[in-house]
C-alpha cells in the first residue's frame, strides 16, 4: 500500500517537474529539492564519458593527463602534448 503524498511532497514533486517555483517552499521542502538535484547531478556526472563521446563523432579536444600537462587527443586517437610530442607514460 502506498503512502498518500503530503502537501509538501506534492509541492517538492511539482517543483522538481518544473511546474512550481523553488523559491515557493518552505525551508524543509527546498532541502528536500536541494538533495534531489545533488543526487541526479552525481548520477548525471557518473555517466558522463566526454572522451567517448568526442571518440564516437571523430572530434578531437584537450584536457589534462593524469601528470597534469595539457594534451590533444586527436579524432584519429593520437594523443600529443600541445607542443606535438607524442605523450608517453614515463
Amino acid at each position: 500500500m502506498s503512502r498518500p503524498h503530503t502537501g509538501g511532497q506534492s509541492r517538492v514533486a511539482a517543483t522538481l517537474a518544473g511546474h512550481s517555483s523553488y523559491d515557493d517552499l518552505n525551508a524543509d521542502e527546498q532541502a528536500m529539492v536541494r538533495a534531489r538535484w545533488a543526487d541526479r547531478a552525481t548520477q548525471l556526472l557518473a555517466d558522463l564519458d566526454l572522451a567517448a563521446d568526442f571518440a564516437a563523432e571523430g572530434r578531437t579536444y584537450v584536457d589534462l593527463d593524469d601528470h597534469g600537462r595539457v594534451v590533444l587527443h586527436a579524432a584519429d586517437g593520437t594523443i600529443l602534448e600541445i607542443d606535438g610530442t607524442p605523450v608517453t607514460d614515463g
